[in-house]
Formats: C-alpha cells, sequence, structure tokens
C-alpha cells in the first residue's frame, strides 16, 4: 500500500520527538475507540474532542472515499455522548448522513478486574443498518504474560470482545499494544463490519499522540483500504 511509505516513517518519527500521556481519541465511527470498535477509554467529564478521517477507495462503497467527520462530549467521567457524519458519494449509503451516538462504562477494570462499557452507534437508524446497540468488555493482559507493568504504560497489552448490533453486526474483537507513552498498535476483527465489507473484516492500525491534545491515526481496512484520520481533544485523558 503506497501511502504506507510516508505515513508510517512519519509515525515513527514523531513517536520519538514528542512524548505525551494518551487520551480518549475517536475511532473512524466516531465513540473513542480503535479504528471501527469502541474501546473503554472515556473522554473526562466536561471535555471535548473533535476529529476527521478519510477512508480511501472502499470496495463496498463502489470504490468511493469515505469523509466521516465527528464530535464527542464528555458528559462525566464514564458517559460521553456525539455525533458522526458521514460524507460518501454511492454504495452502501449515499451523500450526508449524520448519526448519534453514545456510551455508558458499567464496570472499571481496577475495581473488577475486567471493564464493562455499553453503547449504541447511530441511534436513530439514519444509515438503515439499525441502531448498532452493543456491549463491549475489555482487560489488560500484560501481567497474565509474566510482565510487571502497569496498565496503560509503555509495553501494555489490552484485549477486547464485545457483541453487538447495527453496523457491528455480531462478534468484534480488538487488542491494542501501547508502544510508547505516544504510540499505540492495534489490530481488530469484526464478524460482519456492514457499511465497510462484505463478511470478517480484520483491520490494522496505528495512533500517535501528539503533545497533549492532538492525535494521528492510520489504518488498514479489510487490509486493503487506506485511512487517515487527525483529532483535537480539549483535555487529556487519564486512563481507567
Amino acid at each position: 500500500m503506497r501511502p504506507l511509505r510516508y505515513v508510517l516513517p512519519l509515525v515513527g518519527a514523531a513517536a520519538l520527538a514528542f512524548c505525551s500521556p494518551a487520551q480518549a481519541a475517536p475511532s473512524v465511527l466516531g465513540p473513542s475507540g480503535d479504528l471501527l470498535t469502541p474501546t473503554n477509554r472515556f473522554l473526562p467529564a466536561r471535555s471535548l474532542n473533535g476529529g476527521f478521517h478519510i477512508l480511501l477507495d472502499v470496495d463496498k462503497l463502489d470504490d468511493e472515499d469515505i469523509r466521516i467527520f465527528k464530535a464527542n462530549y464528555g458528559v462525566m467521567d464514564r458517559l460521553e455522548a456525539g455525533f458522526t457524519v458521514f460524507d460518501v458519494g454511492g454504495g452502501t449509503f449515499s451523500g450526508k448522513e449524520v448519526t448519534v451516538n453514545a456510551k455508558y462504562l458499567l464496570l472499571t477494570e481496577a475495581q473488577h478486574g475486567v471493564a464493562v462499557s455499553v453503547g449504541v452507534f447511530d441511534l436513530t437508524d439514519e444509515l438503515d443498518l439499525d441502531p448498532g446497540i452493543y456491549i463491549y468488555v475489555s482487560k489488560d493482559i500484560t501481567s497474565l504474560l509474566g510482565r510487571k507493568i502497569e496498565s496503560g504504560a509503555p509495553g501494555s497489552l489490552e484485549v477486547g470482545a464485545g457483541v453487538g448490533g447495527g453496523i457491528y453486526n455480531g462478534f468484534f474483537a480488538n487488542g491494542r499494544l501501547h508502544l510508547t507513552k505516544n504510540l499505540d498498535v492495534f489490530a481488530e476483527f469484526l464478524d460482519d463490519a456492514e457499511a465497510i465489507a462484505d463478511g470478517a473484516t480484520v483491520n490494522v492500525g496505528a495512533r500517535l499522540y501528539i503533545g497533549r491534545n492532538l492525535t494521528i491515526d492510520s489504518g488498514l481496512f479489510d487490509l486493503d483500504n487506506f485511512g487517515v484520520g487527525l483529532t483535537f481533544t480539549t483535555a487529556p485523558h487519564t486512563k481507567e
């Protein structure tokens, strides 16, 4: 994939130049997460983030690009809500659509051993895929691998899995490795990512945290379609 020749070296160079704690960044779909899947990171109360992603030549959308704008607000430390604007030229959905999204952290890993959240993507079914209601469970498994590293610290590994309807359409799972304080890499599996590809989908990507507020994402969707995004957050995030 030709764009990776330029994006990944830039990510690596910037990671050496900047050092900052990770904050909750929106996924491509909008809610805080990796690429398409949610995580159990949340915006702090009364903070905002906004971002833009573009996915290039998406197969299921007749090789159209998808331009996605999103914004979220931390209603409280365990509840965030937001909206996403999709601008697509054809395929599963065309034109501009606005979705309403929210997620809530039911259990924290610090108190219960695992973190559990519930959420909804596209509450009003603007994409005609049914509301994406889901439940998601995650855990830092670094200690299970025999390594004594604090959760969220460089070298730590988180994994999670969930099930949902709508755009998630079944089972999904993800994992992220914190390479440095400001660089994460992640992979995710979706049993059927409705709007992006037919059938099972595997996505891989990286997220660079620049300063205390800016993030840059890059990824391969269905290991084929390249995407990149930029996000700004009004306040740093303290990890669960």
